[in-house]
């Protein structure tokens, strides 16, 4: 398996934010470990109307440790190059912005779809 831990591509900011949005999705994942009961709250629910918060909080909810594994791999990927790049500031926006744009998009299609939790929760 392939693990991405440098590149060879030129960083001109260190990948700050990255780093802590990956402590911040392994700490909301011990969260929902200690108290899954909590959990419904805060996933993208379907069929259910529109739930502007869940748009950002169903980011940092994964369903299993190999969801958040493959996850967390992908965003030390692409957060190593494009913070590298664009900065801490910029990085945070583009993550909390797919987010939410996604998370919107598909909670507004899911609109009228019998109702259901983002994992299957």
């Amino acid at each position: 398996m392939l693990l991405p831990y440098n590149t060879d591509a030129p960083i001109y900011h260190p990948p700050i934010t990255t780093g802590v949005l990956i402590a911040v999705n392994v700490a909301a994942f011990g969260l929902t470990i200690a108290h899954p009961a909590d959990v419904t709250d805060f996933t993208l629910r379907h069929g259910d109307g529109l739930h502007p918060t869940q748009w950002i909080t169903s980011n940092f909810i994964h369903g299993n440790v190999m969801h958040l594994l493959g996850n967390m791999m992908s965003l030390w990927a692409f957060g190593l190059l494009v913070e590298g790049k664009i900065g801490w500031r910029r990085m945070a926006v583009v993550y909390l912005g797919i987010g939410l744009v996604q998370n919107a998009l598909e909670q507004t299609i899911a609109l009228g779809m019998p109702s259901s939790h983002s994992f299957g929760a």
